[in-house]
């Protein structure tokens, strides 16, 4: 089994969909976890406005996804947390999630952001510039984006 198949199994239900959304979109950890069951319309197109940066991004999710979501949100948040589910799930959970399941799979820690530089990787390989990276990931300066692209 592969680094990410480990890695995807070892976060469990929740946290695979928090890792779905991050990979299909480059959103931040907060706009995911601060998504609630309406954001999500008609065919999976679901609609948020980022905490940083004001700005409103669109996504189409797949069926599937939109499936699991659905099966597994709470009453106000997709993501609600489990001490008070009038609050979503926090970054600091996330991050907690993502390093215990990388021990468990035996990878390199991955966190949370590991998402949007991923997302921004994939779109430089199918072709995008740094210009289109650097509106669908929201940068204000196109040298962070190229921050993003660079492999360490």
């Amino acid at each position: 089994m592969n680094k990410v198949k480990r890695f995807r199994r070892a976060l469990g239900a929740r946290w695979r969909n928090v890792l779905d959304i991050g990979l299909l979109t480059g959103w931040r950890i907060s706009d995911i976890l601060g998504l609630r069951p309406e954001d999500i319309g008609r065919g999976g197109v679901t609609s948020m406005t980022a905490r940083k940066t004001g700005k409103v991004a669109q996504a189409t999710f797949p069926v599937a996804l939109v499936r699991r979501l659905r099966a597994h949100s709470g009453q106000f948040w997709l993501f609600p947390s489990p001490a008070d589910p009038s609050h979503p799930l926090s970054r600091q959970s996330a991050y907690k999630a993502f390093k215990k399941a990388s021990q468990l799979a035996g990878v390199t820690q991955i966190s949370p952001h590991s998402m949007r530089k991923t997302y921004a990787r994939a779109m430089r390989e199918a072709g995008h510039t740094v210009q289109e990276i650097q509106a669908a990931l929201q940068h204000n300066n196109p040298a962070v984006t190229l921050l993003y692209l660079m492999d360490f």
